[in-house]
């Protein structure tokens, strides 16, 4: 599943980062179903395709939970690189003088800003600019 946080998708919007997802992934070509849902706080898409192409060929799943984040954070125009340097700065900023607050201090800013920063999941929690 995709999914964004609350409403700030809506079904066309979460169809095409599916579509992008599955070309991504290599399923685009195979019989696949995208349905949209907004049964929960939610709205999110479930995508169904097959692993095996036309040939009888296996598609490549080696690696997919990170291929899968990758090719999120790529379709949603999320640098990861940037992100992370921001996340390490953010923390090298701020004064602690015990690990116990610095990680307080890592989870109290993961809690406040998680709608910001983390909108869409792929079937887990993946970080957006949107």
């Amino acid at each position: 599943a995709i999914s964004c946080l609350g409403r700030e998708y809506d079904k066309h919007q979460l169809t095409e980062i599916g579509k992008e997802w599955l070309k991504e992934m290599g399923y685009s070509k195979n019989p696949h179903l995208i349905v949209f849902h907004k049964d929960t706080d939610n709205n999110h898409v479930h995508l169904v395709s097959t692993r095996i192409d036309k040939q009888g060929k296996k598609i490549n799943s080696d690696y997919e939970r990170i291929r899968a984040m990758k090719a999120i954070n790529r379709i949603v125009g999320l640098n990861e690189n940037q992100k992370v340097s921001e996340d390490i700065k953010k923390c090298l900023n701020y004064s602690f003088k015990t690990k116990a607050q610095f990680f307080l201090q890592k989870h109290h800013d993961l809690s406040g800003e998680l709608k910001n920063h983390f909108p869409l999941r792929l079937s887990f929690l993946l970080p957006s600019q949107y």
